[in-house]
């Protein structure tokens, strides 16, 4: 089962594993934590009007393009969009859930809107 195979990976014993976990919608639920929290790594650039935009901008994308590459990202992005695959509840709260936070570029071009430095009618269209 799948739960054999993440206590091989993890090398633990499947009790270990069910010690920790009472099934696997809890551990998915933990994994999915997991990797929500890792978008939120470290302090998010903030706005800064006596920045410029393009550095401010360089910033941001360089913190998101480093999230992307990183291995243990990756691992727990496969992981998640495998599970979802297999259940469509799980897919649809994943989507639900992803809908209701606002990522960090898109906080960021509200800021920089507010201020007057950018000139957006939609910022989750600018951010993406």
């Amino acid at each position: 089962t799948s739960m054999d195979r993440i206590a091989a990976r993890a090398d633990v014993s499947k009790r270990t594993v069910y010690n920790h976990f009472p099934g696997k919608e809890a551990l998915f639920a933990a994994i999915l934590q997991k990797l929500w929290d890792a978008t939120r790594t470290g302090s998010s650039p903030a706005y800064r009007a006596d920045v410029p935009l393009r550095e401010q901008l360089l910033a941001l994308l360089d913190r998101k393009m480093r999230l992307l590459g990183d291995e243990a990202f990756l691992s727990l992005a496969r992981v998640a969009i495998g599970a979802a695959i297999h259940s469509p509840e799980r897919a649809r709260d994943m989507v639900e859930r992803l809908g209701e936070r606002e990522e960090d570029m898109t906080v960021w071009v509200r800021t920089a809107a507010a201020a007057g430095r950018l000139s957006v009618t939609d910022p989750v269209f600018a951010a993406n």
